[in-house]
């Protein structure tokens, strides 16, 4: 699967089965994982077999359930935090997607103090991706078509046309 087959056949999953992460999964995973920390001086971790993040009325009204793997999006607190873990994140749920796996980003929902995750004196956890093999794969957001933009024309005429429509994928409706 490549990147771009990746991005449109990602949505998020809240739904997991009670299935064990393939070992070459979690590997390829865990590879992606410490590209992201070198290359962002991240603390990022990949949580497997831990079902209390996801207990709580929280997690259960927003839907998650038979979640017990996470990746804990974690680094140095600076102001550029947010932004850097947003990035890297995305580059790890598109890996997860390749990999036959999925994900949902979850920041209010979740139990942090229960994360397992090692964060330092000078860290900021900030969010989790739940992890694992979906019941569904997700289902699209509805909303307008790409054309229905005021600068469809000029984009397809600048041969921008593959981009633009990556970058509809995920917008708000």
């Amino acid at each position: 699967m490549t990147i771009i087959e990746a991005m449109e056949a990602r949505h998020a999953v809240r739904r997991y089965k009670d299935k064990e992460i393939a070992a070459s999964a979690v590997e390829g995973l865990q590879e992606e994982i410490n590209r992201c920390n070198q290359e962002g001086s991240l603390t990022i971790q990949m949580i497997l077999n831990d079902k209390d993040v996801f207990k709580g009325l929280m997690a259960y009204s927003v839907g998650f359930r038979g979640v017990s793997n996470y990746i804990a999006l974690a680094g140095p607190a600076d102001e550029k935090l947010e932004e850097k873990l947003g990035y890297y994140g995305q580059r790890i749920a598109l890996k997860a997607q390749q990999l036959g796996l999925n994900t949902c980003w979850a920041a209010a929902t979740y139990k942090r103090g229960n994360c397992k995750a090692v964060v330092g004196d000078h860290e900021e956890l900030i969010c989790v991706l739940a992890l694992g093999y979906g019941a569904t794969q997700g289902f699209p957001i509805s909303r307008k078509p790409c054309q229905s933009s005021a600068t469809w024309r000029m984009i397809c005429r600048n041969g921008f046309e593959r981009g633009w429509r990556l970058c509809c994928l995920h917008q708000q409706p």
